[in-house]
């Protein structure tokens, strides 16, 4: 029985990335001919971990005059996003009824149309903001107070 000690050496092959795991492949040497050399592929780092959402969302309060809204209706824009990463979606989450029947929320772009004969007032709405996320960064989302003032 013959016996042999083993030099081994490592490199890796692939690098991990934020969808795969990276590859480490292992050799295996030894000086005496009556053995081979031998390598194996493992598949041990792990996936890189997505960053955090950097999305900023902020709301500015908006006024429209009542008079405009005799004739037809306003859109306005008081919602700002910078910086998100992936899709992003706008949604009402709180708000009183009158709000909500006075305001349209359009779902992908955040402008907010004023409907045609509202009354004068304050209109206060809450609005998430989501961000689906990429392949590097991760989903989320953030909630703002959108006031819109009717004089």
């Amino acid at each position: 029985m013959e016996s042999e000690t083993v030099e081994t050496t490592s490199a890796v092959t692939k690098a991990a990335t934020y969808t795969a795991k990276g590859e480490t492949t292992y050799t295996a040497a030894f000086a005496n001919k009556a053995f081979w050399s031998q390598t194996k592929t493992v598949a041990n780092i792990p996936k890189l971990a997505k960053k955090s959402q950097p999305m900023k969302v902020t709301a500015t309060a908006k006024t429209v005059k009542v008079k405009i809204l005799k004739k037809k209706s306003v859109t306005v824009a008081p919602i700002t996003v910078k910086n998100s990463k992936g899709i992003v979606i706008y949604k009402v989450v709180s708000g009183s009824a009158k709000a909500k029947k006075a305001l349209k929320l359009n779902k992908t772009n955040g402008k907010i149309t004023v409907k045609r004969l509202t009354k004068k007032g304050i209109y206060t709405i809450k609005v998430r903001v989501s961000a689906a996320g990429t392949t590097v960064y991760k989903a989320g989302n953030q909630t703002v107070l959108v006031t819109i003032k009717v004089k």
